[in-house]
């Protein structure tokens, strides 16, 4: 028993038979590093060039995201749900744009209109950030005040005063004195 088409390949559109002949490769474009490869190998299909374009930006997305420290791995997770959804997109034949990176492939919007749009957001975060791992202020210490353990600096001495010579740490054993200079010694000074 044959399965029924919606429409008849003579009736079909040149749309049409793209997205039916090319859904396969423009699903598998999502799979991460393969949508560099696929964008630069089908670009004879506008179906598959669209998705392959959504799959590089997420691709190149993904390694910033993965290298930031500890909530990279969380923001990688939203990298891999739009390659997902992309790829259910792609592989039911519909032309969906996904949130952020559609409008980037498509060139109605720049990096810099999403970051305009993501600063106050990121600005939010620091915020609060900063008022988690921010030191905590002891209220008998004040900030002006000099720390009970720090040493005073020593005094100067004046350029009429030749400097004292330091005084021996008790416990500390005195350094040798230097040796005398020796006759094979051809750089001690000659009386």
């Amino acid at each position: 028993m044959e399965a029924t088409q919606t429409t008849s390949p003579e009736n079909e559109t040149a749309d049409q038979r793209d997205i039916r002949l090319n859904k396969d490769v423009a699903a598998f474009s999502y799979v991460w590093i393969m949508s560099v490869i696929v964008f630069a190998s089908r670009r004879d299909s506008p179906y598959i060039q669209y998705h392959a374009k959504q799959a590089c930006i997420l691709f190149i997305l993904s390694i910033p995201v993965a290298m930031i420290p500890f909530f990279g791995r969380y923001l990688v997770f939203l990298v891999l749900a739009g390659m997902l959804l992309g790829f259910i997109n792609a592989a039911n034949g519909r032309r969906e744009e996904l949130p952020f990176v559609g409008k980037l492939a498509t060139g109605e919007m720049k990096p810099k209109d999403i970051w305009n749009q993501a600063k106050p957001y990121i600005d939010k975060l620091m915020h609060i950030f900063g008022q988690i791992f921010k030191k905590p202020e002891h209220a008998d210490k004040k900030k002006d005040a000099p720390a009970a353990d720090a040493k005073p600096a020593p005094a100067q001495a004046s350029p009429a005063q030749p400097a004292a010579p330091a005084a021996p740490v008790i416990g500390m054993p005195e350094p040798p004195a230097a040796p005398p200079a020796s006759p094979l010694d051809n750089s001690a000074p000659k009386p």
